[in-house]
């Protein structure tokens, strides 16, 4: 772990490390001071007491250039801002360098939100990202934001020490976004953890919103908003997709069996609860939050769509890379997640309403007639690929209607193939995703791991558990 404190007086920035590091001389913590002009390294040496490093910038300079400095300094995993004016308390530390009391802590401290934004080679994003959550008109002493570096190779971290409070830097490849916020939320403070992602602007009013709505409701687990009705990318494609989202967000609000975690806060309590996010069976970005959301539902823990907490989405889509989201990363192991459970009630959420359900029968039906009029060149074949087609459009009238509403006919229009698409690929995702489910099962943590979990071993991060052994709130997080 590294701590950068910032301040323009050498003198104020030494006091502040003495008293908050004094306690700890064990080496487990390195102190990078940045400060214009400072003194000789000895007399920091010789007064924190810990490992320090003295980078000093000549002439005047703005702090998002000294934090910048120190960032390029530190060594640690973990970097820990601080202004040496207000300093570091020692129960930070004790957090931050020991992982484990995250899950112990009730929630009551200084924040009461921990804003977390997991970030991969987002340096094009990422700076608005983190401007927009600095315009919150939420107190900033009431919030801390915490930036999880997911193994990126372009100027990410350097982007994040501008504005973060907290920086984890993961080393090696991507782990993923499950295993990235999961490592946020260890270095955490607050009573709920507000998830955002790197490419999603949130509204002023976003952070006020998640804090009075779970200061309000004690028992409310989980809660999330959606993406505006203004995304930033133009073209057919990325309009069409985040207004899908949009509207299938709009048109679900109140209780939702699912989570979703672009904008979405967890309540820590509940979080931990349930172990965080599954990152041993999402390692790249897939479902992993609407997993999360059915667990904590399993424990009974209420979860609330809001769609008054918004978010400008930044992410400009292609069309392969639409197909291969919804089928690759979002269908399969949507499939795959409904057979684990062994239960229907995630057809009655979001994308699995009714409508949703009979439009993927539908167009199954039209591949099946399809194929059938080609080998057999039926005309019955024909009308019912035609018929399936016309009633799938037919049940969809009131997306088309709205998407026509917001960017004219035109463009409603051009809407109905790529919507059609996006049925064609929920079905080829249930067969793949049912043989998936069928030939290799569960995924499997690294044999050490799963050992020692078997065996009751505590181990971090930890293996998944079986069904039976699943835990409610307030238990220990830390058993496989």
């Amino acid at each position: 772990m590294s701590v950068v404190m910032i301040d323009s007086e050498p003198e104020r920035a030494l006091e502040s490390v003495a008293a908050a590091l004094g306690a700890r001389r064990d080496g487990g913590v390195e102190v990078v001071v940045v400060c214009q002009d400072g003194p000789p390294t000895t007399a920091w040496e010789s007064r924190a007491g810990s490992a320090v490093k003295v980078v000093s910038i000549s002439g005047p300079t703005s702090t998002r250039a000294m934090r910048r400095a120190g960032m390029a300094a530190a060594g640690g995993d973990v970097v820990v801002f601080a202004d040496a004016r207000e300093g570091i308390s020692v129960d930070a530390i004790r957090l931050l360098t020991l992982p484990e009391a995250a899950s112990a802590l009730d929630g009551s401290g200084a924040f009461t939100l921990s804003v977390i934004v997991p970030a991969h080679q987002a340096s094009s994003v990422l700076h608005r990202c983190l401007q927009a959550l600095g315009a919150s008109r939420h107190p900033r002493s009431d919030w801390e934001l915490v930036v999880v570096d997911d193994a990126s190779t372009d100027d990410t971290e350097l982007i994040a020490a501008e504005y973060a409070d907290t920086v984890v830097r993961l080393a090696g490849n991507p782990h993923g976004p499950a295993y990235a916020r999961n490592r946020g939320a260890e270095v955490s403070r607050g009573g709920v953890f507000v998830f955002v992602d790197a490419d999603v602007l949130v509204h002023p009013d976003a952070l006020t919103r998640f804090a009075r709505l779970f200061d309000a409701e004690p028992a409310l687990g989980a809660a999330f908003g959606r993406y505006d009705a203004e995304p930033a990318a133009q073209g057919l494609v990325s309009q069409y997709r985040n207004l899908m989202h949009h509207y299938v967000h709009s048109a679900n609000p109140g209780p939702s069996e699912t989570f979703w975690a672009g904008l979405g806060a967890v309540r820590r309590a509940a979080f931990w609860g349930v172990g965080g996010f599954d990152e041993w069976g999402f390692s790249r970005p897939q479902i992993e939050d609407i997993e999360l959301g059915r667990r904590l539902r399993a424990l009974g823990c209420r979860i609330r769509l809001v769609p008054e907490i918004e978010g400008t989405h930044l992410k400009r889509w292609t069309l392969r890379q639409m197909f291969v989201t919804d089928f690759m990363s979002r269908g399969v192991p949507w499939m795959w997640l409904l057979l684990r459970e062994g239960q229907s009630a995630g057809g009655q959420t979001l994308n699995l309403g009714m409508v949703g359900r009979l439009s993927t029968g539908l167009i199954g039906i039209a591949l099946v007639a399809l194929m059938v009029g080609i080998v057999t060149g039926s005309p019955w074949a024909l009308r019912s690929l035609g018929a399936a087609v016309l009633l799938t459009i037919a049940l969809n009238l009131r997306f088309y209607a709205f998407l026509t509403r917001r960017r004219g006919l035109w463009f409603g229009l051009a809407a109905v193939p790529l919507h059609l698409g996006y049925y064609v690929s929920n079905v080829f995702a249930v067969v793949v995703g049912w043989l998936a489910y069928v030939f290799l099962g569960d995924p499997i943590p690294p044999a050490a791991s799963h050992a020692l979990a078997q065996v009751g071993v505590k181990t971090w991060p930890p293996a998944p558990r079986q069904k039976e052994t699943t835990q409610k709130p307030g238990s220990d997080a830390y058993n496989g």
